[in-house]
């Protein structure tokens, strides 16, 4: 469970050289009719400042000759709760998740360098037609599963028919995909999708539903390990022991695995990959300090200024890569609502027995009320909150779009006003003379930052006359209570990506996936136009809509840009520097840049340590 702008369309093939990795400081505008193969496939706005890496461009980057072998251990900040039904069609997946389905699987598109086109990976062109609703996708040959089964056009087919059938992520692709079906070959897949979509190819390169896993997995009963295409596989593929939930799981290297390096060598060239969960972030860096992890993930202020400021791991510097200025727009910390709230049962609400932990007869939650989210939108001193809990890394947030972005417009979201905020919550007390003023905030236990920023709003609630009660848990548990509606108010960060239309599926309304709830025909409206349009322009101004929109009904209380840090000891090389592998003609020597990290997530194949 994740883009800017000229009014000029024009072609934007498949590079089938590398890209170049130094830019020019400067807004990066571009609307494209893309092409994968040489076949047309639609691009649309890419979003942000592209940063002025001249210098930093080395940092990741290899140089001499690639060493094979080695174990890499890397702290992330989460795990799923069941390795056996992990994966892109039946997971939920966070940018911890995509981290892991990058060793495991490979997905049917890349996205190239610069964000402006996708790239072939198990997929070799795209081609549009009937209004940008059905795509055809000519497969690569040859692929094989861990498993030893041939990758076609049917596991595409069986990829999709195993989401559909989930229960969280059928939900959420309904509105999208209308079905998927084999072409006129065992390497041609058909996808009928339900809206025109001109942005569609970055769909199957970016979501979680572009990792293909293999067709065992989605058999009853399945209790095995994740089984994928990827360059990283279990051990023990009729065992998930390698995946110890909530502490660490282990990876090996796909000596079959079906990509080359430039030169032509077999990749990966790691033989094993550990992830360690280290939910906690100064344990992360201390782990990092320690060189019990070679890498790690970190997304909390105080870490990223601490590794900013320089530290040393066996007497050489760490070296880090953050996406401040990143092509891609970057998630939003914020606090995602429940403006339906009826469905809870957390013992710790206002309106819950907790004997029986069901809600009181008639009860209806106050977030349902737009006084109390208001009440929460200024209560909130975003300044305060950047400089307290993430140690001004980053920048505020009022909306889905940072400030230097070509789609961003005054939302004209609440301001901090805490006589405002204190006004509306007397009126809604007025009008509700029962409520004990009580309001469940569900934040990820053991994290140090995440209590931090609790206890923030906690204190800045309380004077509006506004009790935050806490409700830690695991963020899987977290994210589970989100997608039930189980929930007042919970941390939250998402809505980052490439493009804004591949947050479609989180807002649309009435459908699961659509955590908060908010049933908006504006933004329905907005959504379906925006997804459709072919000229820049528009567009922007259907997401400056939705962003709007957001801003006078608070599904979403914003908070901060969600900043993600990637750092490794001086012995990890090369993990900033991926590519896809050729041409559409089928080549898998990997000579093209592809975009990575992408966000919280990141490549695995042509690290070496």
């Amino acid at each position: 469970m994740g883009g800017d702008v000229d009014e000029e369309i024009s072609d934007l093939k498949i590079e089938g050289g590398i890209v170049p990795r130094t830019y020019d400081r400067r807004t990066f505008l571009t609307h494209s009719a893309a092409t994968v193969g040489g076949v047309a496939m639609a691009g649309t706005v890419v979003d942000s400042i592209l940063a002025d890496v001249a210098g930093a461009s080395t940092v990741g980057v290899g140089s001499g000759s690639p060493v094979r072998g080695g174990t890499l251990t890397v702290g992330l900040t989460s795990d799923t709760t069941s390795p056996s039904t992990f994966s892109g069609q039946t997971g939920k997946l966070d940018s911890n998740g995509f981290c892991v389905s990058n060793a495991i699987f490979d997905t049917i598109f890349l996205v190239n360098a610069a964000a402006t086109g996708v790239l072939p990976n198990l997929g070799l062109s795209a081609a549009p037609s009937n209004n940008y609703q059905t795509w055809t996708i000519q497969l690569r040959q040859g692929v094989q599963f861990h498993d030893g089964t041939s990758f076609t056009a049917q596991s595409v087919v069986d990829n999709y028919t195993a989401a559909k059938n989930n229960a969280t992520v059928g939900t959420a692709i309904a509105p999208l995909l209308h079905d998927v079906q084999v072409g006129g070959n065992s390497h041609e897949v058909i996808y009928h999708v339900k809206l025109p979509w001109v942005t569609f190819p970055y769909y199957l390169a970016e979501q979680q539903i572009a990792y293909m896993a293999g067709s065992a997995m989605f058999a009853n009963g399945y209790s095995g390990a994740p089984i994928g295409t990827g360059p990283f596989r279990a051990a023990n593929l009729g065992s998930s022991s390698n995946w110890i939930v909530g502490n660490q799981s282990t990876w090996v290297a796909n000596t079959n695995y079906w990509r080359n390096d430039a030169n032509g060598k077999n990749l990966p060239y790691l033989g094993k990959l550990i992830f360690k969960v280290l939910v906690d972030p100064a344990t992360r860096l201390s782990a990092l300090r320690s060189g019990s992890i070679g890498m790690g993930i970190f997304t909390d202020g105080q870490s990223i200024k601490s590794i900013e400021g320089g530290i040393s791991v066996g007497g050489k510097k760490v070296a880090f890569i953050d996406d401040r200025n990143s092509i891609r727009q970057p998630s939003m910390n914020c606090l995602i609502v429940n403006v339906q709230g009826k469905t809870e049962f957390t013992g710790v609400a206002g309106g819950v027995n907790p004997s029986t932990l069901k809600w009181q007869s008639g009860y209806i939650a106050p977030m349902t009320d737009l006084r109390i989210r208001q009440a929460f939108a200024h209560s909130l001193n975003t300044a305060s909150y950047l400089k307290t809990v993430d140690s001004n890394i980053g920048a505020v947030s009022n909306g889905i779009f940072r400030t230097s972005s070509a789609y961003y417009k005054n939302p004209n979201y609440p301001a901090y006003n805490a006589s405002t905020a204190k006004a509306l919550v007397a009126a809604y007390k007025k009008d509700h003379p029962t409520w004990n003023g009580k309001i469940a905030l569900n934040y990820v236990s053991g994290s140090k930052t995440a209590t931090t920023g609790f206890s923030f709003v906690a204190g800045a609630l309380k004077p509006a006359g506004i009790t935050v009660v806490p409700n830690p848990m695991t963020q899987s548990t977290l994210i589970n209570n989100c997608i039930t509606k189980t929930y007042d108010v919970a941390t939250w960060s998402q809505f980052g990506g490439i493009f804004p239309d591949l947050n479609y599926v989180w807002w649309d309304k009435g459908n699961l996936a659509n955590f908060a709830g908010l049933a908006d025909d504006t933004v329905q409206n907005a959504m379906e136009n925006a997804l459709g349009s072919t000229t820049v322009s528009a567009q922007i101004g259907y997401w400056q809509t939705v962003n709007s929109e957001f801003a006078a009904q608070l599904p979403y209380i914003w908070l901060d840009e969600t900043v993600s840090c990637w750092a490794a000891n001086a012995k990890v090389s090369n993990w900033n520097n991926a590519h896809a592998s050729g041409s559409a003609s089928g080549a898998v020597n990997a000579t093209t840049a592809c975009f990575n990290p992408s966000g919280g997530s990141i490549r695995w194949d042509e690290i070496w340590a």
